[in-house]
């Protein structure tokens, strides 16, 4: 048998080719047959994907998706069979997300797949931390399993859904695990960005709210098969080939190469000290802002500031380092995590930074929830006011949303005053003052002036939600 000399599948080229039957690699041929048959007889279908009429000529399933793409400079041709014999072509998300799965799920579909890796990437809050609209590159390509009939099985579907809307988000989708890996070949491929643009704008709301609720992930009236993805080609990839390289079954898990970083943070205060002491990039820094329950820290890793966040949330902890490693542009290094309950020693904690540094301390309570928590947010507010009125931190900062509709739950600036004061000592009260609470970004707005952070971009759900923030300030009276 004579393969097209111009065929893009090689050895060289294609990872699949080592990995494939005979039978399959015939049938891969045949179809780069077809596709220049396809062109030269029929030039308005493209050059660039096999339509599904010669699909359909070629005797293969319809459902199959067979996508080829040219060769150009970093793309190479890549085809393949959703079924070949008692073969099966199954799909996999390469992010699956906190819940750290020792197995991905498989789908029939790619489309299905996307889906489920862009669910677990907005419920970890990691699109709030991407810049309006943009993914990263790793989460617009698939996974590919070519396995055995007899080597996987669908899943009972009882544990997999949070809520009764993610339950009707995926209602008609199969979820597959895999019972083993015997003659299985595994590769990626890229979704055309097209569909894949359609598919995420059309199904997923951009920005997702505090409590990560399934309400602000899915649209209305869709469902993961709504928009499917008929088209995927291979591209060279490095970072995903050398992931997959070192993988020992070779399946890519973006997430297991954070796993260390669930875990990452500084559990006790001497730890922070003593990385304060001895960071030689400090100096470079005007203050030190402690940010009491940061969440994933989205306006901290865009501002310029040095900044510690407490919180006790460690999935958030591990976004954040996440988004550090994948999804900034930039190198991060002015954020330093430590998981603290903010009700518990905030005083002690202040004092022992403020030996550690001869920066002044400021602290931003941000976006503090109004229904959840309110005796620890006392609490944490007295400790401060305290710390304030010994010098040991030069301000306190809250950060609020105000919202027209009285039917929403937030916060007004005298509920939130009564809540914040409640614990503190009079003499204490008697030594600060209160700013009046100002307007720091309007609905629209895609920047946010925040007190202490600067100029920093509008994410998270400041982003998405009808609403004003606003902010204001308590100082030592002169």
């Amino acid at each position: 048998m004579t393969y097209p000399h111009n065929c893009v599948d090689s050895k060289v080229n294609n990872p699949l080719h080592k990995f494939l039957t005979k039978k399959e690699l015939l049938q891969t041929y045949q179809v780069h047959s077809l596709r220049h048959h396809s062109h030269c007889c029929c030039p308005k279908l493209g050059p660039m994907f096999i339509s599904t009429q010669f699909q359909k000529k070629a005797c293969m399933n319809p459902v199959e998706s067979i996508a080829v793409q040219e060769s150009g400079n970093n793309l190479l041709s890549c085809t393949s069979v959703l079924t070949s014999g008692c073969r099966t072509k199954l799909y996999y998300p390469l992010y699956s997300g906190w819940s750290f799965p020792s197995m991905p799920y498989f789908f029939l579909m790619p489309g299905e797949a996307c889906s489920w890796a862009l669910s677990r990437f907005k419920r970890d809050g990691l699109s709030n931390i991407c810049v309006h609209g943009v993914y990263p590159e790793f989460i617009k390509f698939v996974g590919v399993l070519f396995t055995d009939n007899s080597s996987f099985q669908e899943c009972t579907k009882n544990d997999l859904f949070s809520s009764n809307k993610e339950t009707d988000f995926f209602r008609g989708c199969k979820f597959f695990h895999l019972l083993n890996m015997h003659n299985s070949s595994l590769s990626y491929e890229r979704i055309h960005p097209t569909e894949f643009s359609v598919l995420a704008d059309n199904l997923f709301h951009s920005r997702v709210d505090y409590q990560l609720s399934t309400n602000s992930i899915y649209r209305r009236g869709v469902t993961a098969l709504s928009h499917p993805i008929t088209t995927t080609y291979y591209e060279v990839n490095n970072q995903l080939r050398v992931m997959q390289d070192t993988s020992p079954d070779h399946i890519i898990r973006l997430e297991m190469m954070c796993r260390q970083m669930k875990d990452h943070t500084f559990d006790n205060v001497e730890t922070i000290c003593n990385f304060l002491s001895k960071y030689s990039a400090l100096s470079r820094f005007n203050r030190i802002v402690v940010s009491v329950g940061a969440g994933v820290a989205e306006t901290e890793l865009h501002s310029e500031e040095m900044c510690i966040c407490l919180d006790l949330d460690k999935r958030s902890f591990y976004s954040s380092h996440f988004a550090l490693k994948y999804l900034l542009s930039k190198k991060c290094n002015n954020v330093i995590f430590h998981r603290h309950d903010m009700s518990v020693g905030l005083y002690t904690l202040l004092h022992l930074i403020r030996q550690n540094t001869e920066l002044p301390l400021v602290i931003l309570f941000q976006h503090p929830c109004p229904t959840k928590n309110l005796h620890k947010l006392s609490i944490a507010s007295s400790d401060c006011f305290h710390a304030l009125s010994e010098t040991l931190v030069e301000s306190v900062h809250y950060v609020y949303d105000v919202h027209s509709n009285p039917v929403k739950k937030c916060w007004d600036y005298d509920s939130l005053f009564c809540i914040i004061t409640d614990q503190c000592l009079i003499p204490v009260l008697a030594s600060i003052e209160f700013t009046p609470q100002k307007t720091i970004s309007e609905m629209g707005h895609d920047q946010v002036q925040y007190p202490v952070c600067g100029l920093v971009p509008r994410v998270g759900w400041a982003a998405s939600k009808n609403g004003i923030e606003v902010s204001f300030s308590v100082f030592r009276k002169v």
